[in-house]
């Protein structure tokens, strides 16, 4: 069925999945409201770090867009990462993100880069990093 007809018969004006979620109309079941709001509190709070797992579908990605828009801006300076491609190599990730946020090149033990990076700007970083199984080494 081409996608005109697809859109009359079914009384649509988009082939569904063609846009962005809005991120104010999400429903969330008991369960999962009640631990969305812990983690975002926990992030406004402490800046802890924090890993979703699910499989493939299951909504990481808009979670993750949701987190984005939703840690407070006045105390926090947020980075929404996606990783595209898989990496091979141990020890990429803390120096690119130390390299992104201004950090000398020769800042590169990865424990002197977590405290450079605790707080930018006098605000609590916190980064996001959405599909993280791209990172093929824990050590990444």
């Amino acid at each position: 069925m081409d996608s005109q007809r697809f859109l009359a018969f079914w009384g649509l004006k988009s082939l569904p999945g063609n846009g962005q979620i809005d991120l104010d109309q999400l429903y969330w079941q008991d369960q999962t409201q009640s631990l969305v709001s812990r983690l975002l509190l926990a992030l406004q709070k402490t800046g802890n770090i924090s890993v979703i797992v699910a499989p493939a579908g299951h909504g990481k990605s808009t979670f993750a867009r949701w987190l984005y828009h939703r840690i407070d801006s006045e105390t926090h300076d947020v980075a929404l990462i996606s990783l595209l491609k898989q990496e091979h190599e141990a020890g990429w990730l803390l120096p690119r993100l130390a390299g992104y946020l201004g950090l000398p090149d020769t800042v590169r033990d990865s424990r002197v880069i977590l405290q450079s990076l605790r707080t930018v700007h006098g605000k609590i970083l916190t980064i996001i990093i959405d599909n993280a199984h791209n990172l093929s080494e824990i050590e990444a």
